[in-house]
């Protein structure tokens, strides 16, 4: 009987825990669930990120290609067309500007590109970043020796688009040039002599 008793006890001990351990398991299905629910809605909330920032990704580059191809085009003869291409690196979205023309691209601008191509880009990037922002800050550029690797069969034309930007779009442009082409720019000119002392 003392057996018998000592049986019962081990077996409605070990009962006890199979029904707890049943209870874990429905808790961590219970669980389980609900983490896989939480990774679909992160999954689905990433994908809606993803479109998002691709989609202002594009706009971006509309604009922004827009008005550096449109500087580029108004300085040139044979003008680059200016891209931006994104690309995913480690987790982050980088953007790489690129140079097209006659249907090849121009990833090294700095090296592949003359003429101060890269000068004139510089400033149109410069002007993007003035006109996308989302403050109204003044419309002020200021600009130091901006056009110095400008071909100078280009400075006429360098100096045209500087005063076709500042009427169309409002914009101040402060240049500092030792190039006397370029300060024949309508508007003050201020000419700055230093004074050295013997």
């Amino acid at each position: 009987m003392n057996r018998l008793k000592q049986y019962r006890n081990r077996v409605n001990k070990q009962l006890g825990e199979l029904r707890h351990t049943k209870s874990l398991v429905r808790e961590e299905r219970t669980n389980l669930k609900q983490v896989k629910q939480k990774i679909k809605n992160l999954t689905q909330a990433q994908e809606i990120a993803q479109l998002v920032a691709k989609t202002v990704q594009q706009r971006a580059h509309e604009k922004i290609a827009r008005v550096v191809s449109r500087c580029l085009a108004a300085v040139f003869d044979d003008p680059y067309e200016f891209q931006i291409h994104f690309v995913s690196r480690r987790g982050k979205t980088e953007a790489e500007p690129i140079f097209v023309r006659d249907g090849y691209e121009y990833s090294d601008p700095q090296n592949d590109c003359g003429l101060g191509t890269v000068d004139v880009a510089a400033f149109a990037l410069r002007l993007s970043c003035l006109t996308l922002s989302r403050s109204h800050p003044r419309k002020l550029l200021l600009l130091d020796e901006a056009f110095r690797f400008v071909s100078v069969e280009y400075r006429d034309q360098v100096r045209t688009l500087l005063e076709t930007i500042s009427e169309e779009m409002g914009v101040q442009i402060v240049l500092i040039t030792h190039d006397e082409s370029l300060l024949t720019i309508a508007g003050r000119t201020i000419t700055i002599t230093p004074k050295f002392d013997a």
